[in-house]
Formats: C-alpha cells, structure tokens, sequence
C-alpha cells in the first residue's frame, strides 16, 4: 500500500511539476482572474463564466497532460518498476490514472479559489465560499472524466491519436448541445453518477486489458467480470436516465410536450408547469390560485438577466405572503437554479426549465419559453390572484442594475393588491 501510494504522490509530482502542468495552472489561474476581476456580476454569472471559460481550457489540457502521461508509461511498458513492486502492471496503471485526475482536480481548485478571490478583491463582489465550492463541484466529474478515458484510450491503443479522439468526442459534445441528446453530455451535473460510473468501467477494463497483453500473471476473473458489471450498470443507468427525461431526439417527455404547446398570448391565464424547484420538489403553479404572481425568466448564458434575481427576493421582501415571486432558469444543467438559490441567500421557488435544449432562438430554447413567447430575457410575467395575466411581457431595461421602487413592476403589483 505504502509503494502504491508513493507511486502515485510521484506521479501527481510529476503533472504538476511539468511545463506542461504548470503552464496549464497558470493559464487556467490567469483566465480566472480576467473572467471574475474585470467586471461586476452576480454570483452565479461568475460561477458560469469559471466553468465554461476556466472549465473549458482545463478540459483541453486534461486531454494533452493525460495523454503525454499514458505514453509515457508505454513507451516505457513500466518494466523495471513492476518488476520491482510486489503488484502487477494493472495496478500500476490503475495508481498512475488516479493520481493523474488528482492533479487534474488539484488544478481546478486552484483556478477556482484564484477566482473566487478576484471577484471578491476586483469585481466589486463579496467572498463568497458557496459559490467556490458549487463552481467547482460543478465541473468535477467532467474533468475527472476526460482524465480517465484520455488516460485510458491512449495506454490502450499505444498512440497520441487516441487523444484526439477524446478531444473531437468533448468538443463535438461542446459544439452540438443543440443538436445531441443531453445524455451524451458528460458535463451536466444531472449526468454525473452515469459518467462517474463509465470512468470506472474504463479504468477497470483497461487495467484488465494490461494483464493480458503484458503477460504477467494469470488474467484476473474477477477483475475482468468487475470491468464487466460495471459497464453494464452504465448503460442500464444511462437508459434510466433517458426514460425519465425530455431528451430529444432519444426521448420525449408527455408533460413536457404539454407544457410547450400552451401559448401564453392567447390564454386568458398564464401557462401552467411542473418543475422541480432548489431543494428537489416538484412545483405545480396550479397550486399556487390564490395569490398574484410574478414569473420571472433568466439565464446563466445571458449575463445580465441575473438581475432580475434580487429583484424578486425585494418583491418577496415587501410583499411577503401576498405575493408570490418565481424564477425560472433556462439553462440545459439542472443545478444552476439551485446554486443560483444558494450562492444569494434566494428564497423564492427557484425552478429550473428541464426540457431546455439551448438554441439561437429564445423562444425555441425551452418549452416553456415557447409557451410564454419569449423574445429576450430577463422577462417577466405578472398575474393576478386567479392567475390571469396582466402583461403580455414586462421586458425588463438590462444594462443596469434593476430596481423596484419606480418601477413599472412595483407599479402593477399595488395595483393589484389595491394600494
């Protein structure tokens, strides 16, 4: 155990002390400065931004590091240190691998910290711990992901081409959102439990693959019925997944379906949804009869709709149980909506959009962006008590921060209520 864990402390060393590991930290780093410090946002503005830019630069590099890592291990066929160590070659790998994601997983800490302080130090935003913390659980099983398979891939077909292969599988993944099944995205959260599976069927499967073509020893039974098992737990989780989810083009979901065909313009009241809210509750606005409403639309893509966040807590704020705020989160990853609702202190139902399928066009992005006729966000609706709209869409001034008191939204809302 002792052998195993200096070989891989070795390893880790040599990731992170490389040029490459380097070059790759203080990229990543000096990214995470320039997406927080240089301008003011709200937190889970910066928290996207870190993912996508941060997140997508380290995902490269994974792929090149993991790479140059496997075969080196192959070019040496780590003859002399196996013949040296009282374990074979699969757990060598096995060891090198893991140790190889640690670096991967120790550089995206890093990067996140380094922004999580710029936004606190030079883009005017407050420390906030919370949103280090989701940011970098967010993008952690993606990482770990392209460690694995890049690794993997590489020491099995003894060739620098099988990480190209990995890179063209993440960037097509990057590129076709619009037009792939989100199953096949390893970087949404919802997905996670799936692709932390298939990472460990591919470390397993290569590990039993090394036995057999090194020749030492006698291949492991239950090793290779282990690599098995769990690449058929994969795929039953993966059809799970997709029956239970609007995922077009592999699955589409009734409910869903029927949420996108209402049309906000010509019902006499607002569009009705399910949708699970931050804390894993399925919300029904029909639930909801007998008070006003104010149905807010936002995104984690477009910066400046995050605004209309604050907005709804000081509507909750004055108006308490009189009047009840929503925010609806139009973004293909499930848990902003909930770090959204965590990283501001939001009590409202923050409800997320879950047969989003992200397009140019808002009002095509979602379901319920058809239904409401979006045309730009942030947007928001306002009803009165037996749910009937009393604005076609209140498009909100973006641009700069948006305030209640004058405000047209504050001016319906007394309205209703009679003041």
């Amino acid at each position: 155990m002792r052998s195993a864990v200096a070989i891989g402390v070795k390893e880790l060393r040599l990731l992170l002390l490389s040029g490459a590991g380097l070059a790759s930290a203080i990229t990543c780093m000096g990214a995470a400065i320039f997406v927080c410090g240089t301008a003011q946002m709200e937190p889970p503005i910066a928290s996207y931004r870190l993912v996508t830019v941060c997140g997508s630069l380290l995902s490269l590099f994974t792929i090149v590091l993991m790479a140059g890592a496997a075969q080196r291990d192959t070019l040496s066929h780590c003859n002399e240190i196996v013949l040296t160590r009282p374990y074979s070659l699969d757990k060598l790998i096995a060891v090198r691998c893991l140790a190889g994601a640690a670096g991967i997983v120790i550089i995206w800490a890093a990067s996140v910290t380094v922004g999580v302080l710029a936004y606190w130090l030079l883009g005017g935003g407050r420390l906030n711990l919370v949103m280090g913390w989701d940011t970098f659980i967010r993008y952690v099983t993606p990482l770990v992901f392209l460690a694995i398979v890049s690794y993997c891939f590489t020491w099995l077909m003894r060739n620098h081409l099988a990480a190209a292969v990995v890179a063209l599988y993440w960037i097509a993944v990057l590129l076709g959102g619009t037009y792939v099944g989100h199953i096949l995205d390893f970087s949404l959260t919802q997905n996670a439990p799936l692709y932390w599976v298939l990472a460990a069927g591919f470390l397993l499967v290569t590990a039993a693959v090394a036995r057999v073509r090194e020749g030492i020893g006698r291949p492991v039974v239950k090793l290779e019925l282990a690599a098995t098992v769990v690449l058929l737990a994969s795929f039953v989780l993966a059809y799970q997944f997709e029956i239970h989810r609007h995922d077009p083009p592999f699955h589409m979901d009734l409910v869903t379906l029927n949420m996108g065909v209402q049309h906000a313009p010509a019902a006499p009241r607002a569009p009705g949804f399910w949708l699970p809210d931050q804390h894993g509750r399925t919300f029904r606005l029909s639930l909801h009869d007998d008070r006003p409403l104010v149905i807010a639309f936002w995104s984690p893509q477009v910066a400046e709709s995050a605004q209309v966040l604050p907005l709804l807590q000081e509507v909750q704020r004055r108006w308490g149980d009189r009047v009840l705020p929503i925010a609806i989160c139009i973004a293909n990853d499930f848990s902003y909506a909930r770090h959204a609702a965590r990283e501001m202190g939001l009590t409202f139902p923050m409800l997320v959009d879950t047969g989003t399928h992200l397009t140019d066009t808002a009002t095509e992005s979602a379901p319920l962006a058809g239904a409401y006729d979006l045309a730009m966000l942030p947007s928001v609706f306002v009803t009165d008590s037996q749910r009937r709209l009393l604005n076609a869409n209140l498009l909100l001034s973006i641009g700069s921060p948006l305030r209640l008191q004058g405000s047209r939204l504050q001016r319906i809302l007394q309205k209703v209520l009679g003041e």
